[in-house]
């Protein structure tokens, strides 16, 4: 927003020059005084602005592919990815080209509309841009809705501009009728897609009773329901959602490692640096939930591969395991998907 609000200065102002960059350096500095004294406090803090993340993994072109589908499925309904972006793209290009026909209008007035959708359409880029930017450079979030949300509004005020364009055409009444009716059809079944996703999200809501950890889905899991009924343990605990375990047990939980801690530049996965020192404190207990597990964390399977694990209790929807650190001369094997972990050896203690 202060980026989008320089460059609208600058460009856009009616000033002479000096002033402009006057008046920019007034808006940033007043713009920016609440987030950088925040910044300031986190360096002093943690000695760091925004925490320490590795480097990017995923290019700037797949960053730039799943921004665009997400967008597009916000204004498209029905299960097949493929169909409704299909379907979406097609919609938009129609009424691109329905905008286009007044075009031949004079420069003046095509020049005035541009210069009014203006500071959206900078934020659009600018946004954007930083983005993918941000993802290329450093590990984040995918590019979802979480994050391409402050988008929504914007691009639906761009296809209202597209919409509006359609109808003032200086074309005869009856073509300029057709032409009106046909573009607001358009935009209308845009419109249907985020009324269709939010009836879903409603559904599911009203279904589970809630989301998240609150959720009827959550609350008559059989781990949770265990959690409730266990003491606290002796032992350090480790989970792939330390949240929920927190939550149901009220015991602190740490989170079991992350993926790209162990991938190399080539994205290859190497355990080896885990093995003899995961988990530090030589024994702890793993609470997996097999419905909760995130992508950027190591699976039960490969967390398998550093530590010796014995099942204590198993449920139809994650485990309770028994992890004891593995010797650094230890043979790291793999476990194939779908079987139990290794039991530990007889001579490793495991936790209660």
């Amino acid at each position: 927003m202060v980026l989008t609000g320089a460059v609208c200065i600058l460009v856009l102002g009616r000033r002479d020059v000096p002033t402009r960059w006057k008046h920019v350096s007034a808006f940033v500095v007043v713009s920016s005084a609440p987030v950088g004294a925040w910044l300031i406090r986190n360096v002093l803090v943690a000695g760091t602005p925004s925490g320490d993340r590795p480097g990017g993994r995923v290019s700037a072109l797949t960053n730039m592919g799943g921004a665009l589908s997400t967008v597009l499925g916000w204004f498209s309904y029905g299960e097949d990815a493929l169909l409704r972006s299909g379907a979406t793209l097609l919609i938009v290009a129609a009424l691109i080209a329905l905008a286009v026909i007044p075009l031949r209008e004079r420069w003046k007035r095509v020049r005035g509309r541009l210069v009014e959708l203006a500071p959206v359409l900078l934020f659009v880029l600018i946004y954007s841009a930083m983005l993918i930017a941000g993802a290329v450079t450093f590990w984040s979030d995918r590019l979802a809705t979480r994050l391409l949300s402050p988008l929504f509004v914007p691009v639906v005020l761009c296809l209202a501009v597209l919409v509006r364009a359609a109808l003032s055409a200086e074309l005869s009444p009856r073509l300029r009728r057709a032409l009106g009716v046909t573009a607001t059809a358009l935009f209308l079944a845009l419109m249907l897609g985020p009324v269709w996703r939010t009836a879903m999200l409603a559904r599911h809501y009203a279904r589970d009773h809630g989301v998240g950890l609150n959720s009827t889905q959550v609350g008559s899991s059989e781990i949770a329901a265990r959690l409730f009924e266990l003491g606290p343990p002796p032992s350090a605990v480790y989970s792939n959602d330390p949240a929920a375990v927190y939550f149901f047990w009220g015991v602190t939980t740490k989170l079991i490692p992350m993926r790209w801690e162990l991938q190399s530049e080539s994205g290859v996965f190497d355990p080896s640096a885990l093995v003899g020192a995961w988990p530090p404190e030589g024994q702890a207990l793993l609470v997996w939930f097999g419905e909760r597990h995130r992508e950027n964390l190591l699976t039960i399977q490969q967390l398998s591969m550093v530590s010796r694990m014995r099942t204590l209790e198993q449920f139809s929807d994650g485990l309770i395991c028994a992890v004891v650190r593995g010797e650094v001369g230890d043979e790291v094997r793999p476990v194939p998907p779908g079987s139990s972990p290794p039991r530990p050896d007889s001579e490793h203690p495991t936790p209660n």
